[in-house]
């Protein structure tokens, strides 16, 4: 359509009379344009030729070419050339710069077409000026370009799938082809030469991709056992035709990264037994934790056990797949047999699986089982505490001990008695009945320590005795340790005081707040304090301030009064500070601290004497002005 465009231009320039020209005189005509087709981007010569088709000649010929400024095509250099018909340049332009009538005379300019062009036909005016018959004439004829868009593909992205190629795996390779040019790119094809251990597709067609726009290419490869590990450069060769059918070809390196595999590795994380201890003629469950420390996932993992002649039952197990870094664990029901020796028996666990690349391997680990000797009954303490946690002197506790049966047979008819030192009183007895194997028991028993037992770390003991199954009685002694801890001392001292109004005077009311801290190691509760005064002071001398415990304050508030004949000055207040410790024995300790009493307001001597003067001189003001009222009348 955009040629059909500039063929009616060229033909409406042949067929149109140019200006200034008439059939008698001389005619211009544009005769070819080279070339008449551009891209964006396009710089080069651009020839135009012009042909008189009049009957005289034209000399001083000058062809112009003013593309409008909304065309894209750009005249580089002069835009007005003159036409010199011979070789030497033209001194005497009566003689030269002919063009006689039939003859063509070629133009030529350089020209930039933008970037950013679109595809289309652009008509630009020639201005043609020539002299005839001693008059100068011009002409404006119209020539037409057509921009023409290109295809330009590039690889924009490739990737893997799955992410990480290895030898030995079949991957897919999608390759995204892009269109940056101007025009459509039809009859894509990609073609990726592969290196030596790449099989699969190699090339795949796209059909058309339109301009800006993209297209995938998916290879469905394989990398071979044998492929060099590392960075592989492909090259992508990608050809493709334009709207005109004109072919184009290039060629794109890509890369390809294949990743060592690694190798297999697994190993038995964990070995443990329900229940934990083994005894001949014992059921029990092995468990085995294997884990994966390799680089490589591993598929159908069978554990097949080598036991000993002394442990029988189940010796297989199926752990299916195992990923790397991941564990698995087998279960085994076992027993071992009635007649097996106490002692460490090593077994085999014979693992297989396979691996990435569909091998089968197989590993041997060995790992001990212990057979230990059943022991009659073992009986032990497993706990100690008391309620309250902490055990002064002269302090009822609850003291709890816990007894378990860590062997094989019940514990019958258990009963426990307390070795205490003489510094605690109290049950010393508890009966706890039968302990089965493996179970435990607790027997609490009210004791007291002593009022003169001193703080320290005291042995005591338990003796148990039981009988087994057999009717056998026999007992077992388990020390352990009692503490008596110092209670300390309650501490409380003044750390503030303070009155308000802050000036005492005789007859005054005031508040006075005495700020207590404790700094010893006990909680003091119901603390009261009570002043005692010499009988200048009035009002409430008791403040209840309750419970302080330790490195903490508390502030007691006394609403007094001064008495109105009190003499000022200084006074020491006796304060006694009243609490209970811990163990709800009443204390007393007496603090004392400093008020003083100040004058009362009074009049100075300066006020009075100003007074008198002030009065003195109203009086002689008066008398004066009395008396010159009686010397006008």
């Amino acid at each position: 359509m955009k040629k059909i465009i500039i063929l009616l231009i060229l033909i409406a320039a042949l067929a149109a009379p140019a200006q200034g020209a008439t059939e008698e005189s001389v005619k211009f005509i544009i005769a070819g344009v080279q070339p008449n087709t551009v891209t964006p981007g396009y710089r080069g010569p651009l020839e135009i030729t012009v042909r008189n088709v009049g009957f005289l000649e034209g000399y001083r010929i000058s062809a112009e070419v003013t593309p409008a400024a909304t065309t894209p095509i750009n005249i580089l250099g002069e835009t007005k050339k003159y036409f010199e018909f011979y070789d030497a340049p033209c001194t005497d332009p009566g003689r030269c710069n002919y063009l006689n009538a039939g003859d063509t005379a070629t133009f030529t300019y350089n020209i930039s077409v933008d970037s950013s062009a679109a595809t289309d036909g652009y008509t630009i005016p020639l201005t043609v000026s020539w002299r005839n018959l001693g008059l100068d004439k011009t002409a404006t004829l119209n020539f037409g370009i057509e921009v023409e868009g290109t295809p330009e593909l590039i690889i924009s992205g490739t990737t893997t799938s799955p992410s990480v190629v290895y030898p030995d795996t079949e991957f897919s390779m999608p390759i995204t082809v892009e269109n940056i040019g101007t025009d459509d790119a039809k009859s894509v094809e990609v073609t990726v030469t592969l290196p030596k251990g790449l099989t699969g597709t190699s090339s795949t067609q796209l059909q058309t991709i339109a301009k800006d726009k993209t297209a995938t290419a998916t290879l469905q490869l394989k990398a071979e056992q044998k492929i060099a590990l590392g960075m592989h450069e492909l090259a992508a060769d990608l050809s493709y035709t334009d709207s005109k059918g004109e072919s184009y070809s290039k060629s794109i390196p890509i890369n390809l990264y294949i990743q060592d595999r690694g190798a297999v590795t697994l190993a038995i994380s964990g070995v443990s037994t329900s229940p934990s201890k083994v005894h001949p003629n014992t059921d029990f469950t092995l468990t085995l934790a294997l884990e994966n420390t390799g680089s490589q996932d591993v598929k159908s993992t069978k554990i097949v056990l080598f036991l000993p002649d002394e442990v029988s039952g189940e010796n297989a197990a199926f752990l299916g797949t195992i990923a790397t870094g991941k564990s698995s664990s087998a279960t085994f029901d076992l027993k071992a047999v009635k007649n097996a020796q106490p002692s460490t028996y090593p077994v085999t666990a014979e693992i297989t699986y396979t691996d990435e690349q569909g091998r089968t391997a197989t590993v041997q680990k060995t790992f001990n089982l212990f057979i230990l000797e059943r022991g009659e009954i073992t009986l032990s303490i497993s706990g100690i505490n008391t309620s309250p946690s902490k055990m002064y002197p002269n302090t009822d506790v609850t003291l709890t001990l816990s007894l378990e049966n860590t062997g094989l047979q019940d514990a019958k008819s258990v009963k426990i008695d307390l070795l205490l030192p003489s510094e605690f009183s109290g049950e010393d007895t508890a009966y706890m009945g039968t302990i089965a194997k493996d179970g435990s028991n607790s027997a609490a028993f009210d004791i007291k320590a002593r009022k003169t037992a001193a703080p320290g770390t005291y042995t005591a003991g338990a003796r148990i005795t039981y009988t087994d199954g057999r009717g056998r009685t026999s007992s077992v002694e388990e020390p352990f340790n009692l503490f008596i801890l110092d209670r300390g001392e309650v501490i409380l001292e003044f750390s503030g005081k303070s009155t308000s109004p802050t000036k005492l005077v005789p007859g005054s009311e005031f508040t006075l707040s005495l700020q207590l801290e404790n700094i010893g190691d006990q909680d003091a509760k119901s603390v009261r304090i009570e002043l005692e005064t010499d009988g200048d002071l009035n009002g409430e001398f008791t403040s209840f301030v309750g419970e302080i415990q330790k490195d903490d304050v508390s502030t007691g508030v006394f609403d007094l009064s001064v008495a109105p004949k009190a003499a000022p000055g200084p006074r020491v207040i006796n304060a006694k500070i009243v609490y209970l410790d811990e163990r709800g024995i009443e204390n007393t300790v007496t603090k004392t601290f400093d008020l003083f009493i100040g004058e009362p307001g009074k009049t100075s001597a300066t006020t009075i004497l100003i007074a008198v003067i002030a009065v003195l001189g109203i009086g002689v003001y008066l008398w004066r002005r009395r008396k010159s009222d009686f010397a006008e009348a």
